[in-house]
């Protein structure tokens, strides 16, 4: 297809990656269904979503491109289990779907529910659920990946401290203690943070291997891995970091 050909979302989800990455497809988005299958559209030529945002199907995510290792203007489609690195699925039950037109995406970073992701379903009890949307419509974060976060983090367990001296229900550590002893006060900073991350990082799984190691640790490991590409950059990051981000995705 031509360079600048609008597509839209075949399925609704959240966005896990948003724009450019030297790992082949150049810029690509990468959307992640209640079901779990992940649904990447490569070589963009401009993408119009951000990482964490939810997006229903038939949005606008982008325009076609030639970007990354292509040897045309083309559309890149895949759909994997999981994760963008897992099994191969079947794409052709979405590609018989009939859509209208792309209708413009939302311009947020992701509020509202995502859906109902399996994170949000657990919540235990409706103060919880309370301080999640609290945080999520001030500050434009996806309520799934917020509560994604905190079961990962705490078990939804307000006064929990970890051997580090991380508290609460978002884990902060101790350099983000003051005030953060209210669980009101610990989720809207810990949602802050992340949203920083989702703001400094295309990709959902860098964001949330910075809010666990550190944007510091993170650039370190995408200067070694001299790529941005999460499967080249992961193996300089901790074991922990590592086996922390499948956590979280896999609760969306």
């Amino acid at each position: 297809m031509p360079v600048g050909t609008a597509l839209s979302s075949t399925i609704s989800g959240v966005v896990i990656h948003a724009g450019y990455t030297d790992g082949g497809f150049g810029n690509y988005v990468a959307v992640k269904g209640q079901g779990g299958d992940v649904h990447i559209f490569g070589h963009l030529d401009s993408v119009s979503v951000k990482a964490g945002q939810t997006i229903q199907a038939g949005a606008l995510i982008g325009k076609s491109g030639n970007t990354g290792r292509s040897s045309g203007p083309h559309l890149h489609y895949e759909v994997r289990k999981g994760s963008i690195s897992g099994q191969a699925v079947d794409p052709m039950q979405y590609l018989n779907k009939v859509q209208g037109p792309p209708q413009a995406s939302p311009s947020s970073s992701g509020s509202g529910s995502g859906g109902g992701g399996k994170a949000l379903s657990n919540v235990p009890n409706q103060q919880v659920m309370g301080y999640i949307s609290s945080s999520s419509k001030k500050h434009g974060v996806n309520s799934s990946l917020i509560a994604a976060i905190m079961q990962t983090e705490s078990n939804f367990k307000t006064n929990v401290t970890s051997s580090a001296g991380a508290y609460g229900l978002m884990q902060l550590i101790p350099v983000h203690r003051n005030g953060s002893n209210n669980p009101s006060t610990n989720v809207d900073i810990g949602v802050s943070y992340i949203k920083q991350q989702l703001k400094k990082y295309p990709d959902m799984r860098l964001a949330l291997a910075a809010y666990n190691a550190g944007p510091g640790n993170v650039d370190k490991a995408i200067k070694k891995a001299g790529s941005n590409d999460w499967e080249k950059v992961k193996q300089y990051l901790p074991k922990e970091t590592q086996n922390y981000i499948p956590k979280v995705l896999g609760l969306l």
